[in-house]
């Protein structure tokens, strides 16, 4: 790859751990201090929309498999996903990569179990 730009990975434990995509080496690695309060925590509900601030990242909670599912894409000012994207969905059983076609159809490229 020729171009710069950095991965965030975020562990079950809730350290951020951020990638360079030119090196694959971790530029930056932080663990939380203190688990958050619980009150202070918002739960997401199917059918709930998140839409991150001052970004083109829209999450939407479906249902799938059963269980509650974060689904993540990049999408326009309307919610309509970009075609030709990649996205991701989380659950507790899996988390898996995702790809939308031209027609805007998603495809699952790989999932791999939650442990």
């Amino acid at each position: 790859m020729t171009g710069g730009g950095y991965v965030a990975l975020i562990m079950s434990d809730g350290r951020v751990v951020i990638l360079s995509v030119r090196t694959h080496k971790a530029v930056s690695s932080h663990a939380p201090r203190a688990i958050a309060q619980r009150g202070s925590l918002r739960t997401a509900r199917i059918a709930d929309v998140i839409v991150l601030s001052g970004t083109s990242i829209l999450c939407d909670v479906i249902q799938a498999g059963g269980l509650p599912t974060l689904i993540c894409e990049v999408a326009n000012g309307k919610g309509v996903v970009h075609p030709n994207s990649y996205s991701f969905a989380i659950s507790d059983a899996l988390v898996s990569s995702l790809r939308w076609d031209a027609a805007k159809h998603v495809h699952v490229l790989q999932s791999w179990p939650e442990r």
